[in-house]
């Protein structure tokens, strides 16, 4: 069975990608607090919403021009 992703919304696989982490990793982060915003359908599904994960990445953002 081929899972789809709703539009504008991210997978853990690939947000752990976008990330450089393991996805144990990033489940690790989500539990501490400290991961984007996640929706979470069970313990093993979750999706991010790509505005969220942008936001997420903006909030750590450093250095260099505005």
């Amino acid at each position: 069975m081929t899972e789809i992703t709703p539009k504008g919304y991210a997978t853990r696989s690939e947000v752990a990608q976008i990330l450089s982490v393991s996805a144990e990793t990033l489940r690790e982060m989500e539990r501490k607090g400290e991961g984007p915003p996640v929706v979470r359908f069970s313990p093993r599904k979750a999706l991010y919403p790509n505005v969220d994960l942008v936001k997420f990445l903006k909030a750590r953002t450093v250095g260099g021009r505005a």
